[in-house]
């Protein structure tokens, strides 16, 4: 069953390439300890590496969406959501200080 007709509150990982978005609802991962089990890349269709994970149009010209990965593990740069504000701080892979800001491997920062 798809979440197409009413709002469910968990997905398992067998379902995420067939289900919709929901505000509160659990993305369940995979059973293997490695990255074949993370949640973004068959529900978004996007990669499984990297902070920002960008999907391209059908067409392959344009930028269809970017997905924004982060642990919140970073201790030395500790990535933060407020919830009130909805802002949400992100380091992303740029975490040497003094560098520019756009120095970063996948250009994340100039994609934003």
């Amino acid at each position: 069953m798809t979440a197409e007709k009413k709002k469910i509150n968990e997905v398992s990982f067998n379902q995420l390439e067939n289900t919709d978005l929901w505000i509160d609802c659990i993305y369940k991962g995979g059973l293997a300890k490695n990255i074949g089990s993370e949640v973004l890349s068959p529900l978004m269709r996007t990669g499984n590496s990297g902070g920002f994970r960008k999907v391209l149009s059908k067409n392959k010209k344009h930028i269809a969406y970017v997905v924004l990965f982060t642990s919140m593990e970073e201790l030395e740069w500790p990535d933060y959501l407020d919830e009130e504000t909805g802002i949400f701080r992100y380091y992303g892979d740029n975490r040497k200080p003094g560098q520019d800001i756009h120095n970063t491997k996948k250009n994340g920062n100039l994609l934003l």
